[in-house]
């Protein structure tokens, strides 16, 4: 998989499209807290606005866990 336009919203919060894919949705990555791994998910949207608030949403979701 290789990350093309790849925008961090902040540190361990990361949004971005995927090549090897036919779709333009974007994906977002966030950092799982108190370890040393990440997140990754689909928002299934093409547009780049919404992404952003839904990955702000699914980073909160995380931390509430």
């Amino acid at each position: 998989m290789r990350m093309v336009n790849k925008q961090e919203l902040k540190p361990g919060l990361v949004v971005f499209q995927r090549s090897d894919v036919n779709h333009k949705d974007w994906y977002c990555r966030i950092k799982v807290p108190d370890q040393d791994r990440y997140k990754r998910g689909s928002l299934r949207t093409t547009n780049l606005n919404a992404a952003q608030e839904m990955a702000f949403k699914h980073e909160t979701r995380m931390h509430i866990k």
